[in-house]
């Protein structure tokens, strides 16, 4: 201490501590889950805080514990996430607890969970409700509105029940707010309509047996048999056996009342609707016995084996046969009379294996499958050739390209043919049939495997051998590479880069082309790429390209499919200039009127205006408004031949005057647009007034275009079938203040927002129930609203 001041001596912190004006209790929030409600992105905790004594701060952290990296600094605008509330005292600097438990989740309210991405019908029902898609409950004044297109282009479904395939995009709206939270869906419905709805059901066929057993040859049985009672057939329905569970081309059972052995499948078909209760059936029954299976056979080729001219024809099997029965073979596959061999065979030919029972004399089937290839050779040598096998110099042989022939006589050794022979060429090793002439063999085209013999050329027939083992594969590579008529030189080109002439908004590749364009023979062009390798699909609209990039050209021979390089270096670097058209467009709110031919811009001077784009268009704005705006206003260009088809849209700030400016991050700038190479509306959209959309203006291509709607009625477009499209206000026509729930028509759901909101007394907001725009919802909102309400008013482009 300094020298005679008074200090404490054995002062005890814990007897005697500091004074925490903060309290010792958890602060009381009104809501421990809150939502973001568009068209903000941001929620104010303020709101839900409870008021602090005289003295202390509410103040907010992202954690339970309060450190200095967590502090929320502005608590007026928080995004998405998990906030605690604290009490501070900032005279003694102390907190009211250690740890939070006074917890606010802020959520998002714009999320969407559905169910599935992919819907279809129930049969017998041909539709498909929407609204069993989404994953509820919904956020309280929410629903989901419907549309087939992701950005909205299009009207929004009448009914959450279809009856179309076609993709259904789902957007949530705000009720209160009168608007959705996302310009483009991200989730979605594919809606499959099955029509006519298939009565074949999907349940497996249901059957009191899966099997047969003991079938003896000649018999038969009837498969409908094990159908079970508990089956449910609808009318136009029956069941159709397979012999594949996939209901394989051919597999059909035309007579399931008398089957033979086999595996069978059980399908219902609708022969209405033509379709099955399903692709792969489980519903399999195994019909065994000896009708109807084939003796299975080892061997299908038997040849001779010299000195001895004949085969054993049971050498070809090693199956035992079931007791009773035997295995024969016929020269006939139906067992002809007759017809039966004996074991051993001495003739060439096709012999065919049956299981015969000689007590009941019945054979196992009337059509055998198994079938044996004799072949008996000529065991006398030939004198002239001898009985070696040809000398080959190799056993496989392909065309050299241009080539498209092989030359079989080019793969014989020298000298491996002995005087007075001659090699011949077969396409069987057993010199079956006529032999290939001198000139087939010399140019053989097709890929195939050829046999060589030795034939004495006076004692016609004599071969060498009855089976031969020297043979060539024969490989034809067709068609061979063709000559490419494109050439190999690069196509010549105007310098880069290239860009558009206003109000043109395209480039034309081809003008890029130097000189004059070649006298192309028949099946040459030109192709155009966004790649230098003339990958993927050439491009289609080489006479307008809209966007920015390389593009690669090629010649192109149509003809041998094949381009005069693999790899381009003549290419067009498009850069496109934007095309403005400045417009000069002036408009005016009722409700913002004051009293003499100006609104007034009550919502800036109370803070109440957004300083962000609140229709999510991308437009800029400074960090504080200038001082003369009223609001903002979304302005659409559509086009005069489909006004439903809106060819561009942009918000801008509304000056108290009625003129639009918008603000391109360094200054202020008129209206501009893309040309439009049509007749085009001006359409202006405000978020609690009616739509109003111009007359027909003949020519915006180039501008600058003026358009005033405060100067006459006449200037809102209007076909007669919709009431007065603007309000008059001292002598100026103004848009119609009322739709608060931004569908363009005064119904019963922005009356229902009117009044629920008057009641609350709602103040200081930025709400579409201010209709005056002075951030109070009061008599004077009501009376604007119910003079619109009862003339029964709505927008002309509600009809597009």
């Amino acid at each position: 201490m300094d020298p005679g001041a008074i200090g404490f001596v054995n002062f005890d912190i814990d007897d005697y501590p500091f004074i925490c004006n903060a309290g010792s209790a958890d602060a009381p929030v009104a809501q421990t889950n809150v939502g973001i409600s568009c068209p903000n992105n941001t929620f104010d905790l303020t709101t839900i805080a409870s008021n602090a004594p005289a003295g202390i701060n509410n103040v907010w952290y992202t954690s339970a514990l309060h450190t200095e990296a967590n502090k929320v600094t502005d608590p007026t605008a928080v995004p998405v996430g998990t906030y605690y509330l604290f009490r501070y005292d900032p005279v003694y600097e102390c907190f009211n607890v250690q740890q939070s438990n006074s917890k606010v989740e802020v959520k998002n309210l714009g999320e969407i969970s559905l169910k599935s991405e992919t819907a279809a019908n129930l049969c017998p029902e041909t539709t498909v409700n929407l609204a069993d898609q989404v994953n509820g409950p919904l956020p309280s004044g929410h629903i989901v509105r419907w549309f087939t297109t992701k950005d909205r282009s299009t009207q929004a479904l009448l009914s959450t029940v279809v009856s179309t395939s076609d993709k259904y995009y789902a957007f949530l709206y705000n009720f209160s707010t009168a608007c959705y939270y996302k310009e483009i869906a991200e989730d979605s419905v594919t809606v499959t309509i099955n029509t006519p709805c298939c009565q074949a059901g999907i349940d497996q066929v249901k059957l009191i047996s899966n099997s047969f057993s003991n079938i003896d040859c000649g018999q038969t049985v009837n498969l409908n048999s094990l159908l079970s009672p508990n089956n449910t057939i609808p009318d136009g329905a029956m069941v159709v056996w397979f012999t594949t569970n996939d209901r394989a081309p051919g597999t059909v059972v035309f007579t399931p009342n008398a089957v033979a052995a086999g595996k069978y499948y059980a399908f219902i078909y609708d022969d209405v609707a033509k379709c099955y209760n399903t692709d792969v059936s489980t519903a399999e029954v195994t019909v065994t016995g000896m009708n109807g299976n084939q003796v299975p056979l080892d061997q299908t080729v038997l040849i001779n084996q010299c000195p001895s001219k004949t085969v054993n024809l049971h050498t070809s099997y090693s199956v035992t046969p079931p007791p009773g029965f035997d295995i024969v073979f016929y020269s006939t596959k139906n067992h002809a009379p007759g017809t039966i061999m004996l074991s051993n065979a001495n003739t060439t030919g096709k012999y065919y294996a049956f299981y015969f029972n000689e007590i009941t004399g019945c054979f196992n089937t009337d059509d055998s499958k198994a079938e044996v290839q004799v072949v008996i050779v000529d065991c006398t040598p030939c004198a002239v050739t001898g009985s070696e096998q040809v000398d080959l110099k190799t056993d496989s042989k392909s065309n050299l390209c241009p080539a498209t022939t092989v030359d079989l006589y080019s793969t014989v050794q020298t000298g491996a043919v002995p005087a007075g022979s001659e090699v011949v060429w077969f396409d069987n090793p057993y010199h079956w049939g006529t032999a290939l002439t001198v000139a087939e063999a010399s140019a053989i085209s097709s890929s195939k495997r050829y046999y060589a013999f030795l034939h004495d050329v006076i004692n016609v027939g004599c071969y060498n051998t009855g089976v031969s083992e020297s043979y060539v594969d024969v490989t034809i590579n067709a068609p061979c590479a063709p000559v490419c008529n494109a050439g190999t030189n690069q196509v010549a080109l105007k310098p880069n880069p290239a860009t558009n002439l206003c109000p043109e908004t395209t480039v034309n590749l081809t003008s890029r082309l130097e000189g004059l364009l070649p006298n192309f023979p028949p099946g040459l062009k030109y192709v155009w790429y966004n790649n230098k390798n003339h990958s993927g699909l050439p491009l289609t609209n080489v006479t307008s390209i809209a966007t920015d990039g390389d593009y690669y050209v090629f010649v192109y021979d149509e003809v041998n499919n094949c381009f005069n390089t693999d790899e381009s270096t003549s290419f067009v670097k498009v850069i496109l200039q934007e095309c403005k058209v400045y417009t000069n467009i002036k408009v005016k709110l009722q409700g913002a009127m004051g009293p003499g031919t100006d609104m007034h811009n009550n919502l800036r001077t109370a803070g109440l205006l957004p300083t962000t784009d609140p229709y999510n268009l991308g437009c800029d704005a400074p960090s504080a408004l200038v001082t003369d705006i009223t609001d903002w206003v979304k302005v659409e260009i559509r086009s005069a031949v489909d006004p439903s088809n809106i060819l561009e849209a942009k918000s801008f700030m509304l000056k108290t005057d009625g003129t639009l400016e918008r603000y391109d991050g360094a200054s202020l700038v008129p209206p501009y647009f893309k040309p439009a190479f049509e007749p085009v509306h001006i359409v202006v959209r405000h978020r609690n007034h009616v739509a109003i959309m111009s007359k027909v203006i003949d020519d915006f291509k180039t501008g600058p275009v003026d358009y005033d709607f405060t100067t006459s009625l006449q200037q809102c477009y209007n076909d007669g079938s919709a009431p007065f499209q603007m309000t008059e206000v001292n002598g100026i026509w103004c848009m119609s203040a009322g739709d608060l729930t931004g569908d363009e028509t005064l119904d019963d759901a922005d009356n229902a927002s009117m009044t629920t909101l008057f009641h609350q007394g709602v103040m200081n907001q930025y709400i579409p129930a201010d209709l005056n725009m002075d951030g109070v919802v009061d008599d004077v909102d009501l009376s604007l609203f119910n003079r619109s309400y009862y003339n029964g008013l709505f927008s002309i482009i509600t009809k597009y």
